[in-house]
């Protein structure tokens, strides 16, 4: 086994560093331990459609990502957590405007746009479509997966056809409508809160929510670390003799505060979802929120890790 070069990767956490750590991870591990229960409060909505798919997987993909971020908290991951906070904030707005007037039509479009996905997955691994074709030619001439194969037209064309299918049915019409109206626009793959004159894009969905704060806060400001052009800031300091360090990995910096901004969003994601689809549960939230108060807010206020 390599043993890792400790001054780039320090896979020990200092001792008094660990209880911090692990008060962070838990508080996170309770937020998404009460999230599993609105989930759960959530099984019997006042209607059984389709409509329902949206919120409830939104609201699932959120809780995935607090839980990811918990996770890489306890083991002193400050960076790479970025990367699932910004995830986890277009999830509050993709659920926030979800509730946010016209419930119903956008819960179809976020469907009929995941359904469009899927069917375009499936032409790419459909040796008869144009799409198969295309795909099996890019991995061909890339080299890169040997011995991969596209499957049979026989397998996949009546998925395909079935998922077609789905988009025609009278529920989907509204968004089916909207889509070609999108389509004649010349938008090719527009994303399901752009449907029904929506915002045409994460930065204007933040203006409409009102959200804008938290878009510059923690979208642009963490953008370099998703796209890996945020090579500089944060990772390299100068030595005493004026030469240049390269920060370590497992960096603890930034941690406390990728926390605070994951419990301030699971607070209000929690409550918006709570309000929409489950208010008799509101008193639940409240007696809930009374017993991690004290330890949320010494997160927020009290500056718990200092780095020099």
């Amino acid at each position: 086994m390599t043993l890792p070069v400790k001054e780039i990767i320090p896979r020990e956490i200092p001792a008094d560093i660990i209880p911090t750590l692990n008060a962070f991870s838990d508080l996170l591990n309770e937020f998404v331990n009460f999230g599993s229960h609105v989930i759960d409060w959530d099984k019997s909505p006042v209607t059984n459609g389709p409509e329902n798919i949206a919120p409830t997987m939104l609201f699932r993909h959120f809780l995935d990502l607090i839980d990811s971020i918990s996770i890489l908290s306890r083991n002193s991951c400050g960076d790479t957590s970025k990367l699932l906070v910004r995830g986890a904030l277009e999830t509050f707005f993709g659920i926030q405007y979800l509730f946010d007037g016209n419930t119903h039509d956008k819960a179809m479009a976020f469907l009929y746009v995941e359904t469009l996905n899927e069917i375009k997955t499936l032409k790419k691994m459909n040796s008869a479509t144009p799409e198969g074709q295309a795909f099996k030619k890019i991995l061909d001439d890339e080299k890169m997966l040997s011995g991969y194969s596209i499957n049979p037209a026989i397998i996949l064309h009546k998925a395909i056809q079935d998922k077609e299918k789905v988009l025609l049915l009278p529920e989907f019409s509204n968004a089916h409508n909207e889509f070609l109206q999108l389509k004649s626009n010349k938008v090719k793959n527009p994303i399901w809160y752009r449907f029904f004159n929506g915002p045409q894009n994460i930065r204007e969905l933040a203006i409409h929510l009102r959200q804008q704060t938290m878009y510059e806060l923690l979208y642009r400001k963490w953008s370099g670390a998703v796209h890996g052009s945020d090579i500089f800031l944060g990772k390299v300091t100068s030595d005493q003799a004026g030469g240049v360090e390269i920060v370590q990995l497992r960096y603890i910096k930034d941690v406390q505060e990728i926390v605070k901004y994951s419990l301030s969003l699971c607070i209000k994601v929690f409550q918006v979802y709570i309000d929409n689809r489950i208010p008799t549960r509101k008193s639940d939230f409240v007696n809930w929120y009374a017993t991690i108060r004290d330890q949320y807010l010494l997160f927020n206020t009290k500056e718990l890790i200092q780095v020099l």
